[in-house]
Order: structure tokens, then C-alpha cells, then sequence
């Protein structure tokens, strides 16, 4: 089945955008290669909220709603709290390589997905545990290991994650225990070895949502693993997605032009890359549920 057809919500005015959230009315993304937090209004006007010295990528809220931004190569997870950003975890000392994607439980919590290598030094893929960060921004590291973990959801009972394993074209869902460690976990839905998971975003009923990066689409699965909808790519690459709107079921698709060879150069010499150069486009789509909270 597939979804409604998309809308363009805004396209040329971010360099490449990742971990989008929506919270307070708005589209939240990172735009790595201006090293910028920006806002995004239903009528697509950006809005830059916090500026950075290194790449940002994951994006939370905690329940007080403190913005939690994963900066990519010094390993470090900052607060931004009304413009004002502040140091909240120190993760370097956890994991050799730089730090990608997160998600905030109810609590506060927050869970890092690790690349584990040099994804762009000539490293390999490997098994790595996820990061976990307390609210007072103490780290440790989970029980279970995955391989080259990606984009994360926690289902709307919070009693599970699920896990992009982009390199093992798989999405994994594994048990949260009541101390926030991670275990057991298993494999939801294996993927096409075009479609490799990136962005992921988690819909009421447990309903998970993957951007395939270069297999040209966004997908759905169901609770039981089973590919429910499909949406294709505007562009060559389906980075990322976020549920939210008025009612929950504005589903956004964060997707570029880029290439993987172009990729790879822009994290080598990101003050090389202009806005637009890559083509990254925001769109939207009517989901089939909406959002879990």
C-alpha cells in the first residue's frame, strides 16, 4: 500500500539534514554541513535556533524540553535551552569513532547510536553497543550490541527500541529493562540489499517508519514485521523521517540528491559544501496513524 502522495514543504535552504523531530509546532533538524540546529514551520520558513563548531546529527527532547544535540566528532551530547548551550555528556571514552543518531525516552533518558568505525576513514563496519546517557547526563553502555547502528525508535509503551542495522539492511527491536539497559534483541524486518535503513520515526501503534537511504523510499512496518506502506524518495537519497503536525499524521521526509561518493567528500571537507549544493528537500505526507507520544 502507499501513503498519500507528498507535498514539498521546502527544498535548496539546508546543506543536508538529519534527526528530524517535531516539537512546539515546528520541524526540528540538523543541517550538518552548516553545523546548525534549524526550525521548520508548516509553511517551510527555517529558522537557525543554535549554532555549532562541529556536526550536529541526533536530536531530542527531555521532559522539560531541553533540546539534547549529538555533535558528531568530539563524541559529546549538548543542551541547548533558550539559545544558551551547555555541556550534558562527555561520550568519547565509550566509543572509538563518531556518534550518530538518539532518542529520548519519557524519563529523559537518552539512547546513542555509535557508528563504532571511521565510516568515512576506510574503517569497518562493526558491533557496537548503543550509548545510553542518564537525565543528569551520566553514560554507560548497553548489554546488547549492534552492528552499525542507526536511527532509533521507543515504542509507545516504552518497553522496547527498534534499531537500524543500516550496514545489515535490517531493523532490529530488543526489550528496555527497568534499569534502561537494552537486551535481547531480535530482528523485526529484514530489508533488500538495496535498502539500507537510516531515519526512522515510530507511529501509535508501534507502526515504524525507515528512510532506505539509497533504495529509493520510505517504508512502514508493522508490529509483526510486516512492509505495510511505501512512499518513494523524491530524491536519490532517503535520509530521514519525523511524525507530527497538528494532528500527528503529517509524516516529514527529510531526502537529498547526494550521492554516497559525495557524502563521503562533504564529511571530509564539510566547509566545502554550499546550501543547496546537495539538493535536500523537506516533504511532507499523510501517514495512516499518527505520531506516538
Amino acid at each position: 500500500m502507499q501513503a498519500s502522495d507528498g507535498e514539498l514543504l521546502m527544498s535548496d535552504t539546508l546543506t543536508f539534514a538529519e534527526g528530524p523531530r517535531w516539537y512546539r509546532d515546528r520541524l526540528w533538524v540538523s543541517d550538518f554541513y552548516s553545523r546548525t540546529v534549524q526550525t521548520v514551520t508548516l509553511d517551510g520558513e527555517p529558522e537557525t535556533v543554535a549554532r555549532f563548531d562541529d556536526t550536529p546529527s541526533g536530536l531530542g527532547f527531555t521532559p522539560e524540553g531541553d533540546l539534547l544535540v549529538v555533535l558528531m566528532h568530539s563524541r559529546t551530547i549538548v543542551k541547548v535551552r533558550d539559545g544558551r548551550i551547555s555541556p550534558h555528556a562527555d561520550l568519547s571514552a565509550l566509543t572509538p569513532a563518531e556518534i550518530n543518531d538518539l532518542v529520548v525516552d519519557r524519563n529523559g533518558r537518552a539512547y546513542v547510536s555509535p557508528y563504532g568505525f571511521d565510516i568515512f576513514g576506510g574503517g569497518q563496519p562493526c558491533d557496537t553497543p548503543l550509548i545510553i546517557v542518564e537525565p543528569d547526563g551520566r553514560p554507560w553502555v548497553s548489554a546488547s550490541r549492534f552492528f552499525t547502528p542507526n536511527g532509533m525508535t521507543i515504542t509507545p509503551d516504552g518497553k522496547h527500541i527498534t534499531v537500524n542495522e543500516t550496514y545489515r539492511n535490517r531493523v532490529l527491536i530488543a526489550e528496555i529493562a527497568e534499569d534502561g539497559d537494552v537486551r535481547d534483541p531480535r530482528v523485526l524486518v529484514s530489508l533488500p540489499a538495496e535498502q539500507q535503513p537510516d531515519g526512522a520515526a515510530i507511529d501509535a501503534e508501534s507502526g515504524v517508519w525507515a528512510a532506505t537511504i539509497f533504495g529509493g523510499e520510505f517504508i512502514r512496518t508493522d508490529r509483526d514485521g510486516t512492509i505495510t506502506h511505501r512512499i518513494p524518495s523524491p530524491g536519490t537519497a532517503a535520509i530521514a523521517c519525523a511524525l507530527g503536525g497538528p494532528d500527528g499524521t503529517t509524516l516529514f521526509l527529510i531526502s537529498s540528491r547526494i550521492t554516497l561518493e559525495e557524502l563521503a567528500e562533504a564529511s571530509r571537507h564539510p566547509e566545502s559544501v554550499s546550501t543547496g549544493q546537495f539538493g535536500t528537500m523537506v516533504t511532507t505526507a499523510r501517514a495512516p496513524f499518527p505520531a506516538a507520544h
